[in-house]
């Protein structure tokens, strides 16, 4: 195969909800870090509030974790992101 632009086959960290109750998302993860669990269980709202927090929860953890100052991506130093 030949991919033409910017692939590396990596991507990007995105939300990931690993538990829901009556379709109510309430704890989620990190795709990219096994070991981040934000945990929604204790906030209050409906399905689209818990979500939006939970995204918030995320966003947080992705510019400390995966983002630089000027917006790109961190990679660790396999080149893979972190």
């Amino acid at each position: 195969m030949n991919f033409q632009g910017n692939f590396d086959g990596v991507d990007k960290p995105r939300l990931r909800i690993y538990k829901e109750t009556a379709g109510i998302p309430i704890v989620g993860g990190c795709s990219a870090c096994k070991n981040v669990v934000f945990d929604g269980r204790f906030v209050a709202g409906a399905a689209g509030e818990r979500r939006d927090k939970l995204e918030n929860m995320f966003q947080e953890h992705y510019r400390g974790a995966h983002q630089r100052n000027d917006g790109s991506l961190k990679e660790d130093e396999r080149g893979d992101i972190a």
